[in-house]
């Protein structure tokens, strides 16, 4: 499977680096409510040890209209069920906080399952909560799915999806292609807002595996 998805979908994929590399990933967005926006993203994740990872990212760095970015750590690991057909649980959590003001805090917590029942196929379903840093609402919980299709050796067609109508409940389709040996990918999605988000997303970018 490729690695970008990553970055795209909010419902944590089920792959790692490997221990001891990094995987550097930067994207922006764009999306539009009263008026246009365009953001960046620039994240990094390291594999902490087999299944493991640690990652940060500075979040929604605005290239148009005066926005606050947010600094955000996160850590996940992954552990396989069954080896056939392939299932493996990813449990997770992420801390983040406005940059310029350190005290507002926010934290996301999640457990999802991922099986294989083909080699070109994975389904990820599972559930999260988090605060009102992520949601604007209020602490929140709720469910998220997600599909990568791997439809050609070079390219990864994926969906997913967040309940609720907080600022993380969205449905997303995307794809990821691979070149220069499966070590660079370039992906793009579209992201549509659930009812009571402020807008719809338009995402592209760059992940390198170093």
């Amino acid at each position: 499977m490729l690695r970008a998805q990553q970055t795209i979908f909010n419902v944590p994929s089920h792959d790692v680096p490997d221990a001891g590399h990094f995987v550097g990933e930067g994207y922006f967005y764009f999306y539009t409510t009263q008026f246009a926006s365009l953001r960046m993203t620039p994240r990094v994740m390291f594999g902490m040890a087999k299944h493991m990872e640690l990652g940060l990212a500075l979040q929604d760095i605005s290239l148009i209209e005066p926005h606050e970015e947010s600094l955000l750590i996160a850590m996940k690991r992954v552990d396989t069920v069954l080896s056939s057909p392939p299932l493996s649980i990813s449990e997770g959590m992420s801390l983040a906080s406005a940059f310029q003001d350190l005290k507002s805090l926010g934290a996301m917590v999640y457990s999802s399952l991922a099986l294989s029942p083909c080699g070109a196929l994975r389904i990820t379903a599972g559930g999260f909560g988090a605060t009102e840093f992520f949601t604007g609402m209020g602490w929140q919980g709720g469910a998220m799915a997600g599909i990568e299709y791997h439809m050609l050796p070079w390219l990864d067609i994926d969906a997913d999806a967040l309940s609720g109508n907080s600022d993380l409940g969205y449905v997303s389709v995307g794809f990821v292609v691979a070149t220069c040996k499966d070590r660079l990918y370039l992906f793009a999605a579209f992201q549509r807002a659930n009812a009571g988000r402020s807008g719809d997303d338009v995402l592209s970018g760059v992940t390198y595996d170093f």
